[in-house]
């Protein structure tokens, strides 16, 4: 079986890569909306003989091919001699992978010196999928994220020197009930700073069994409704300011009420138009979203 579970997890720009599945669960696991949270699933490494048998079974299905993904919470949290060792390995056993791509913890960044990092981009590594979920510390810090918005910055502008390219996730709702304005307005200024490949919104899903649940459950967290959701999406990328050219926009995940995809900033006026669409349709008396909208002046 190539596969640990039925169920694969890869970012979208990643659907016609070669899927390695080289860990699973998180290094961290703390995140309470995770559902590594649940702490079943602490990161453990595949058994390197199974890897091997993998890498060469791929090659043989999919010959050819440019680029890999490697599967796992966040691959780069292993040591740079492991790492180093295994893309040398994926190249011996699979000679037309030219990239290799994984998700990443800011903090994997931080805790690997530059002269790391570029070993493993000379060995292939290219776009790290890092998951900043919003720009505001203090969303960050009520969802014990483990990190704040300096340290992932400073991660970010690392990458940034070494060219290493890096994609972006945000949740939509993170804030909870009341926060749309600042979850929008703080992740689209963290987001300004930095020069990402693409970017990928989604909205706050509960998973069975996270810490997110019990908060829920015990009334310590609210849920913010869809209309708050669609005026947060919508501040969000309207505040956008991307220096960098075809950043890859991303928010057609099955959790998003409008499916939105395209590249910004050329698609930037069409994303919003299909957005301002839906917010105008909506049955304004299930949120009262318009005394939402009027308060905060935007």
């Amino acid at each position: 079986m190539l596969y640990t579970n039925d169920v694969v997890y890869r970012p979208p720009p990643e659907q016609n890569s070669v899927l390695l599945e080289i860990a699973t669960g998180c290094s961290y696991g703390k995140c309470d909306f995770c559902r590594y949270s649940t702490g079943e699933e602490e990161l453990c490494l595949i058994p390197p003989d199974v890897i091997r048998k993998n890498i060469y079974i791929l090659s043989q299905a999919y010959p050819g091919r440019e680029r890999m993904f490697l599967l796992g919470g966040n691959v780069l949290a292993f040591k740079t001699d492991f790492l180093s060792q295994l893309f040398q390995e994926i190249k011996l056993y699979f000679p037309s992978i030219r990239t290799i791509s994984m998700y990443a913890r800011a903090k994997d960044v931080l805790n690997k010196s530059f002269d790391q990092l570029f070993s493993l981009r000379e060995l292939g590594m290219d776009t790290l999928y890092i998951g900043i979920e919003s720009g505001s510390d203090r969303i960050l810090k009520i969802h014990n994220k483990g990190i704040n918005s300096a340290e992932m910055l400073a991660a970010l502008m690392k990458l940034d020197k070494l060219g290493i390219p890096y994609g972006l996730s945000f949740i939509i709702g993170l804030g909870g009930k009341g926060s749309y304005y600042e979850n929008a307005t703080e992740s689209s200024n963290f987001i300004n700073k930095t020069y990402p490949q693409s970017i990928r919104l989604m909205t706050l899903t509960v998973f069975t069994g996270t810490v997110l649940e019990r908060k829920v459950e015990l009334g310590d967290f609210v849920l913010q409704d869809e209309y708050e959701s669609l005026l947060e999406e919508e501040i969000l990328i309207k505040n956008l300011e991307l220096d960098a050219e075809d950043t890859l926009f991303v928010a057609n995940h099955v959790s998003n009420r409008v499916p939105l995809l395209g590249l910004l900033p050329r698609d930037k006026a069409r994303i919003l138009k299909e957005l301002r669409t839906e917010i105008d349709s909506y049955n304004l008396g299930e949120g009262n979203g318009q005394n939402i909208a009027d308060e905060n002046h935007w």
